[in-house]
């Protein structure tokens, strides 16, 4: 004790032990004039002014007197009461010397000190005595001790207070403090977004810093903005336990600091999917299969979601196959619908939602309703409105929905194709004035609008909007099942003058084109006229009531054409005749099936075929093709090497005849892979039977044939049997277990 009172005394004061010993006499001698009736206690009411008497301001008197009170049910307080109170308001008045900054340290210390002092006057609080019949057993005591020691030694994070775990961050200063990955972000991100003495701002902009979140994109950020610290900031990033400085480069690297943070995410990351395959293992483990609840969930689905509105697997196009866990979650979900991928996940619900609309860059709805109510247009690329699609909750649409679609459709302007079947456009929005006004062709590339009954008008008008923007990107354009005539098609074909036009695929199935829209085609876009033969590769006119003159227009660019579909119209054998005339080296598909063709077209057929030398596909399926004109087919496409397909079949005139003169032209085809459709063409045993003998003769193994023989009068062993030629994979014992059926 006298070398603490010499060091006291050398510092100028009483020691605080003594000072506080007279501070408490001198408040017994003030407290006995404000006695109650000698009982050793105060009525509360005058406690502020015994507080004023001892020198102390009026506001801690009453603060005083508020706390002893208890909301007013008490009126008298002892005096060891009244001193406590006192000592803890005056405490918690105590501002900090100046120059000293309060942190979590300082604070830590003050409740230390607080504490002892209290333990060494014997001021404890006063314990909670609660009534226990019986003593614990030695077992239990252990087990409380161990873990009232445990939390007692927790160490604790110096931001946050709370306790710390695997995943915390050890500071730069030596010391081994830790605070948790996200206080850490929180104060780094804090510290570097203060402006400097000079005004001019930080590292970071304090937006940057409210809205940097605790994931990778956080660190690099705060990676960049610690490239080059300036002074002023590097002091401020002090440790907030210690105080200790940032370290210079040459001591600890900014790269190992950051490599540190991102190893603490990795583990944050790591125990969240401990825990969602914990909560997945869960519900799986409880999961009602029974049926009637399996129907009970699937008309409360249908009731509120439109099922069909856009697929997981359209939606993610790309899935990481390395995450496992992912792929379980996905299947177990049955995540065909995005809203059970958002569902997984809040980071999902972010990248598909926007505004309460589903960010979907490829769409698929029933109704254009639901695009117009669900889908987020600035994001889509691709939109099929299809009807077939429809649940049996869903309605039709509507003329108020074709006036909010064409909204929706304006605001698209990243479309690149657009697919509406059968919605009866027509009937919504004649002449189509609306879809026309709201088409984005900035980069439209795609449009289908078959089976909407649109007429010439909607042709005049859709042709007036595509060529707004010059050239016209459009490459694809679909308008089959409508009501299309040569006026309206006379419109459209401007879309293909223009020079820079890139439409390559013009589909009009089953319009009311006629001989008249040949005429108009083959002088739009003559190709000696207008020096663009590429801009005839696809059309497909079947079912247009095409016949002879129309064939006559169309024989100068015919040749010219890579796809030409002219099925479904009366072109009869002078039609067939006339367009063979035409054929040429461009041609890759001719598609003449159920064109009334006989003999005499099969035969002009099989004499220029010859020249389409890169022909690919020849269909002559439901004609009334012969014996004759088979022969002279099979003798042309023997000169087309890269022929892949000829279909025969529905010809019923050719029969057995003209199975045996196929056969004997067979040996010359050199083709590879190649498919010969012969079903439905009367084809017998006999024919049958010489055409497994030649192709035993002339073998086709390995070169990728097939020779479909359907709805002929042929045995299965036969049909077996050519098979085994064809193919290698075909087993003995097929042919065994046919032959005794």
């Amino acid at each position: 004790m006298s070398g603490a009172s010499a060091d006291t005394g050398q510092k100028g004061g009483p020691a605080p032990d003594d000072e506080y010993q007279g501070q408490i006499s001198s408040i017994q001698q003030i407290f006995a004039e404000y006695d109650h009736n000698g009982s050793g206690k105060v009525r509360v009411e005058r406690i502020p002014d015994l507080i004023v008497n001892l020198g102390r301001d009026l506001q801690v008197g009453r603060e005083v007197a508020r706390q002893l009170s208890g909301s007013g049910a008490v009126e008298l307080t002892t005096f060891e009461e009244v001193v406590q109170t006192l000592k803890r308001v005056e405490e918690s008045q105590d501002r900090e010397p100046d120059g000293e900054t309060t942190t979590p340290l300082t604070l830590l210390k003050r409740l230390n000190a607080y504490k002892k002092q209290c333990e060494s006057n014997g001021e404890c609080a006063v314990p909670v005595v609660a009534e226990v019949e019986e003593p614990p057993t030695d077992d239990v005591a252990s087990k409380a001790d161990a873990v009232d020691h445990a939390e007692h030694n927790q160490e604790v994070c110096a931001i946050c207070l709370e306790g710390l775990d695997d995943c915390s961050f050890s500071y730069p200063c030596g010391q081994g403090h830790r605070l948790h990955y996200p206080c850490m972000l929180h104060f780094l991100g804090s510290i570097l977004a203060i402006p400097l003495s000079d005004d001019s701002p930080g590292p970071l902009l304090k937006q940057q810093a409210r809205e940097m979140g605790t994931g990778f994109k956080a660190v690099a950020m705060l990676e960049t903005a610690m490239q080059n610290l300036q002074a002023e900031t590097r002091r401020r990033l002090c440790c907030p336990l210690c105080r200790c400085d940032w370290p210079e480069e040459h001591e600890i690297s900014l790269d190992s600091i950051m490599v540190q943070l991102r190893s603490c995410r990795i583990k944050m990351l790591a125990k969240h999917v401990g825990k969602l395959e914990k909560a997945v293992h869960s519900v799986r483990a409880s999961y009602d299969k029974r049926a009637e609840i399996a129907r009970h969930r699937m008309g409360y689905g249908l009731a509120v979601l439109d099922r069909n509105l856009h697929t997981a697997s359209s939606y993610l196009s790309h899935r990481e196959t390395a995450c496992g866990t992912v792929l379980r979650i996905f299947e177990f979900l049955e995540a065909r619908h995005v809203t059970s991928v958002s569902a997984c996940c809040t980071a999902a619900a972010r990248h598909c939602w926007v505004e309460c609309k589903l960010r979907a860059p490829h769409v698929k709805a029933a109704t254009v309703r639901s695009a117009t109510h669900h889908i987020w247009p600035q994001t889509t690329r691709s939109l099929l409105i299809d009807p077939s699609l429809r649940s049996a909750v869903q309605k039709g649409t509507s003329g108020m929905d074709v006036v909010s679609f064409s909204k929706w459709l304006a605001s698209a302007a990243s479309l690149l194709e657009v697919n509406i079947h059968a919605a009866s456009w027509e009937k919504l929005d004649p002449g189509a004035g609306y879809l026309a006004q709201s088409l984005p062709i900035q980069h439209l590339q795609i449009l289908d609008l078959s089976h909407n009954g649109l007429t010439d008008a909607g042709a005049h008008n859709l042709a007036a909007a595509l060529t707004r923007k010059r050239p016209v990107r459009l490459e694809v354009l679909t308008l089959e099942l409508n009501y299309i005539t040569e006026v309206g098609f006379a419109s459209l074909l401007s879309l293909g003058k223009d020079t820079g036009s890139r439409i390559r695929s013009w589909g009009f199935r089953h319009n009311q084109l006629g001989d008249a829209s040949c005429k108009l085609l083959a002088k739009a876009l003559d190709p000696e006229a207008i020096g663009a033969p590429n801009r005839l590769n696809v059309w497909d006119l079947r079912t247009n009531k095409i016949g002879l003159e129309g064939c006559k227009a169309l024989v100068p660019v015919i040749g010219y054409m890579e796809v030409a579909r002219l099925g479904c119209n009366p072109l009869g054998d002078a039609g067939g005749e006339q367009l063979a005339n035409g054929l040429g080296r461009s041609l890759r598909i001719l598609d003449l099936r159920q064109a009334e063709l006989g003999e005499a077209a099969t035969l002009a057929l099989g004499r220029k075929l010859r020249d389409a030398a890169t022909l690919q596909e020849l269909l002559l399926s439901g004609n009334n093709i012969g014996p004759a004109g088979a022969q002279a087919l099979a003798e042309g496409w023997a000169w087309i090497s890269s022929l892949r397909h000829v279909d025969l079949s529905g010809n019923m005139s050719i029969g057995r005849e003209g199975v045996d003169l196929l056969t004997d032209e067979m040996p010359f085809w050199q083709q590879g892979p190649f498919r010969l459709a012969l079903a439905s063409i009367g084809c017998e045993d006999e024919g049958a039977k010489k055409l497994a003998a030649v192709l035993r003769k002339n073998p086709r193994k390995g070169r990728g044939w097939t020779i479909e023989l359907q709805n002929n009068p042929i045995s299965s062993l036969l049909k077996l049997e050519i098979s085994r030629l064809l193919e290698e994979d075909c087993r003995p014992e097929d042919i065994y277990s046919a032959r005794r059926k």
